[in-house]
């Protein structure tokens, strides 16, 4: 079973990769100086209410340390999770993989907040802003105190329905 639920991460991964190779973000997310919160530009996507099924996929544009500032990453919650749960990241060109619990609010018809709690301990909170209802714009950081302290990461991301897991 394990097998299979890899093989079909790794199926949803190749066909995200084959299907967000070229970009048609032209201009989007220029308004955007990264706000953070909710902040910044555009945002007039729907958000969905959970990520229940969804494979988000996120390519990096800046990142300070502890963050990469270059790469891409999938981001997967297990067992159909909704709201809160357990994911694994997959990452790509110097973006580490990792797994731990999330949590999941959707804020406002265009933005939602994503925690992550990695095995590690380590605390990643991001802010995603829909452009469209299935992409956009994603800021994460490690809040202020954690350990490790610091460390800002942009980028845009897009969402992919892949169904019950």
């Amino acid at each position: 079973m394990k097998k299979l639920k890899q093989l079909t991460l790794l199926v949803s991964v190749v066909s995200v990769a084959a299907l967000t190779a070229c970009s048609d973000n032209n201009n989007k997310g220029s308004n955007n100086s990264g706000g953070g919160g909710g902040g910044g530009g555009g945002g007039d996507g729907a958000a969905p209410t959970s990520m229940s099924g969804k494979l988000l996929t996120v390519q990096v544009e800046s990142g300070t340390p502890v963050f990469q500032d270059h790469g891409s990453y999938t981001f997967l919650s297990d067992n159909g999770a909704g709201t809160s749960g357990t994911y694994h990241i997959q990452g790509f060109n110097d973006v580490p993989s990792n797994i731990g619990n999330f949590t999941y609010r959707r804020t406002g018809n265009s933005t939602a907040e994503l925690d992550e709690v990695e095995e590690s301990g380590t605390v990643v909170q991001n802010t995603l802003t829909f452009d469209t209802a299935t992409s956009g714009r994603i800021r994460s950081y490690i809040p202020s105190g954690a350990n490790p302290n610091g460390g800002v990461q942009t980028g845009t991301f897009t969402l992919q329905d892949v169904g019950g897991q």
